[in-house]
């Protein structure tokens, strides 16, 4: 089993792109015969030598044989602005610092059922309360929809 699970990765894996890639020497072997060769054809069994310009993966990164491994990545790689909430995190802290043992920071960024958990067992008796103080105020709590409140400022109403 191993043995024919090796012999497909190596059909899979063209020979050629390696030792190119690698910055080994002109010559080149065929991925077909074995034979060496330095030209864009196999002397010996015709197979085309000229190395594609397929995507590969080092060290997860994606590049191209004509790229070198490693290196910065590409200047698009990850370029999403991250999304934060509308909620406003002063007010959300201000709530939770006075009222939070009732629940009320929960109501104001959506989440009802934490509200009312938070309600009837008094801030789930105290311990919930501060950890939500100290999560709000270092920008890790979160509103209904999962993005973290981090905006402190008011926009222009």
């Amino acid at each position: 089993m191993l043995r024919s699970f090796m012999s497909s990765l190596c059909s899979i894996v063209d020979v050629t792109h390696w030792v190119i890639f690698m910055g080994g020497d002109k010559e080149m072997k065929c991925p077909n015969c074995g034979a060496s060769t330095d030209g864009k054809y196999c002397e010996y069994c015709g197979t085309h030598l000229e190395p594609s310009n397929q995507t590969i993966i080092i060290n997860n990164y994606y590049g191209t044989n004509d790229q070198q491994a490693g290196g910065n990545p590409p200047e698009y790689y990850n370029t999403y602005p991250e999304v934060i909430s509308g909620k406003n995190r002063l007010v959300v802290f201000l709530l939770c610092l006075f009222v939070g043992v009732f629940g009320v920071h929960y109501f104001y960024v959506g989440k009802i059922g934490m509200g009312i958990l938070y309600l009837f067992t008094g801030g789930l008796f105290g311990i919930g309360w501060l950890v939500d103080i100290i999560r709000t105020a270092s920008g890790t709590f979160r509103d209904v929809d999962g993005f973290p409140v981090k905006n402190w400022e008011f926009e222009n109403m």
